[in-house]
């Protein structure tokens, strides 16, 4: 478990801060997305608690236990103001990274492309990097590169998850158990990331 991931007991996806379309199990840790309303444009939920900045660092992983019947699914973190009726990165204040497509959305419905899609059994991370104001994003232990840049937003930011799709599935790891991206495991992550940093410009 690594000392500089925000590791709380009480870090968990909030029952009441959620979309009706969603439904939350195993420990708190698991969101199911219940059947499709007609007019279904997304459905997303937050944690309980909001991401401390005293590490400098804060990263979390989800794992797509079920794509769904479409496969659209959001990660990524938003404050406490945003609604839960679309997708992360869809409204301001709101930034995620979208699995069918590729793309990251940044507090607008019009996304850039970024990385590559993912479906059942990919492991999703996410980090904001609270001291140069940028997160990134890792599918299955690989870096991604920055997603988004200027991050200076004074409201507390909370992890948040979006579901399109009816039967989709996903659980969260907050820090109680060993990451996919081997860096967050170390005692200190910073030189790892920094050079993953450097190297996904140097192949893009």
């Amino acid at each position: 478990m690594n000392s500089l991931a925000h590791v709380n007991p009480q870090f968990k996806w909030s029952n009441n801060d959620k979309s009706k379309n969603l439904e939350v199990e195993a420990d708190d840790l698991m969101v199911n997305c219940k059947n499709e309303s007609e007019n279904f444009v997304g459905s997303a939920i937050r944690t309980c608690e909001p991401i401390s900045k005293k590490y400098g660092l804060f990263y979390f992983e989800v794992t797509i236990k079920d794509k769904g019947k479409t496969g659209i699914i959001g990660i990524g973190f938003c404050t406490k103001t945003v609604k839960l009726d679309r997708m992360p990165g869809y409204e301001k204040n709101s930034w995620g990274y979208r699995s069918d497509n590729g793309k990251v959305y940044s507090c607008s419905g019009s996304g850039e492309r970024y990385g590559p899609s993912f479906i059942t059994g990919d492991i999703i991370g996410c980090c904001v990097n609270f001291k140069s104001n940028t997160a990134f994003f890792t599918k299955n232990g690989e870096h991604l590169g920055i997603a988004f840049s200027e991050l200076n937003n004074e409201e507390k930011l909370y992890p948040c998850v979006g579901l399109k799709s009816e039967g989709g599935s996903l659980e969260a790891n907050f820090g109680l158990k060993e990451f996919k991206y081997q860096a967050m495991n170390d005692d200190d992550p910073w030189a790892t990331i920094e050079a993953d940093n450097q190297n996904i410009k140097i192949r893009r």
